[in-house]
């Protein structure tokens, strides 16, 4: 047996692999992805649930990649892998440019409560990503911009946001609205379980819902159930496994293009923090 590398130069090696594995991931990564933005957001939400060790520096730096399995559109029966990039950099805990959090400014903030503003981006849907789609106009992506805020109690927290499209795309207005609790249970482990729910306009409900003379109507669009397990391979290095459980509501679920009303989602990342 040769002499065991340095943790330092381990740690290095593991960035790098994870680095070509973001490369990859978004390489693979289709112009629309299986899923609007909120879905894609909570697919990463157990990569930057945990924070890293405390820091001197001004900048928290957070790269990661993986893959899940979603449905191919919101509603859908059939399921595709979905790569899972991960770019999260905070400056002073008051600005952020994220993959998964868009870019944003925390414009309020106490030991308990974070609000701020942010823009995000949602990646549209093209009609051949499924045979059901056929014949109804391509989703352009759209940049919405949008509110969000954050209470943490002990180990809960509660989120809400609200977004709006701003350019081509849905153009709708989408609230959202979540609980969790969890937290370290060992010095590698942590555990978070939590639920959310969302309601839609009738411009966005229409876009994704809408079929033909069914025209979608504003209301309830689904609630669901999470959990994030988050595994610390070294201080700064870590392996998320992340599942969900979502059911469609109202004319998202009255909606023909709806197949299956239970949407599921699986998925890992591997990271690293610095």
């Amino acid at each position: 047996m040769g002499e065991p590398i340095p943790c330092a130069v381990a740690d290095r090696l593991l960035m790098l692999q994870i680095v070509a594995l973001l490369v990859l991931a978004a390489a693979l990564a289709r112009p629309a992805a299986a899923a609007n933005v909120e879905w894609w957001e909570s697919y990463l939400a157990g990569a930057t649930a945990i924070l890293g060790a405390p820091s001197e520096s001004d900048w928290r730096v957070n790269v990661g990649a993986g893959v899940g399995m979603a449905p191919d559109y919101p509603g859908s029966t059939e399921y595709e892998g979905v790569p899972l990039p991960l770019i999260d950099i905070e400056w002073k805990g008051s600005y952020f440019l994220s993959t998964q959090r868009g870019l944003g400014a925390v414009l309020s903030r106490t030991r308990q409560f974070r609000a701020g503003a942010r823009l995000t981006y949602d990646r549209g849907r093209e009609s051949g990503q499924n045979s059901r789609l056929t014949g109804l106009r391509d989703i352009e992506p759209s940049i919405e911009g949008g509110a969000f805020l954050e209470f943490y109690r002990a180990n809960w927290r509660f989120a809400g946001d609200i977004r709006k499209g701003i350019s081509d795309g849905h153009q709708g207005i989408v609230i959202s609205g979540s609980a969790a609790v969890g937290g370290r249970f060992s010095d590698t482990t942590s555990l978070i379980l939590g639920g959310e729910a969302h309601y839609a306009d009738s411009t966005y409900m229409d876009a994704y819902f809408g079929s033909g003379s069914f025209v979608a109507q504003s209301g309830a669009r689904d609630v669901g159930g999470f959990m994030n397990f988050v595994y610390m391979l070294t201080p700064q290095a870590y392996l998320t496994l992340d599942s969900r459980v979502s059911l469609l509501l109202g004319d998202a679920a009255g909606s023909p293009l709806s197949t299956d009303d239970v949407q599921y989602f699986l998925g890992s990342v591997v990271g690293y923090r610095f």
